[in-house]
């Protein structure tokens, strides 16, 4: 059985530690799980990124998702009933506003071409070698253009992290309240 190479392991904080275990010292306070990188980073988990480019990144991508953005197939409410409830207008409109207006924010801040770069990798799922051809306008990517390229998304990544205010913090805690976040909003 061949590895996938986008699976990988990672330390999160134990959900199921309870106070008791805590006093007398039995639990453990992180456990290691494993996690696919194409669902939490689409394309970008190819590009290798630092710990503060993967969380911004992933956050970008759960807000498009939130935010029934781009083509992530959000579930259009008003063909199809969800747990067999009947069409509301007013959840629809309330459901993804807040993930849209921190989006709007960002759009703002990062610019039109950065966003469709962004949108081409993140939600695209695609790779290096794809986003060197999307930018050589369909020509054959040689190493040195999947390099130059590779660099110049994780810039776009890098001022993502700074405008999310994820650049320069101390990680660990950091990863533990995303995935806190994500658990609240599954």
């Amino acid at each position: 059985m061949t590895e996938n190479p986008d699976i990988r392991t990672q330390k999160i904080e134990n959900p199921y530690l309870t106070d008791a275990m805590r006093v007398d010292g039995t639990g453990h306070r992180f456990i290691d799980v494993q996690i696919n990188q194409r669902t939490l980073l689409g394309g970008f988990c190819k590009f290798r990124g630092s710990m503060s480019q993967n969380a911004a990144v992933a956050r970008y991508k759960a807000l498009c998702e939130r935010g029934e953005i781009s083509n992530l197939g959000a579930i259009d409410l008003a063909r199809e009933a969800v747990d067999g409830g009947k069409f509301s207008a007013d959840g629809v409109e309330a459901s993804g506003a807040d993930a849209r207006a921190e989006l709007a924010g960002i759009r703002k801040a990062m610019g039109t071409d950065d966003i469709k770069h962004m949108d081409f990798v993140i939600n695209g799922n695609n790779g290096p070698t794809p986003y060197a051809r999307y930018r050589m306008k369909g020509a054959k990517p040689g190493t040195n253009s999947i390099a130059k390229y590779t660099k110049e998304f994780r810039d776009i990544a890098d001022r993502l992290a700074l405008i999310m205010g994820l650049s320069g913090m101390r990680f660990s805690k950091a990863a533990i309240e995303y995935w806190a976040e994500t658990e609240d909003a599954a």
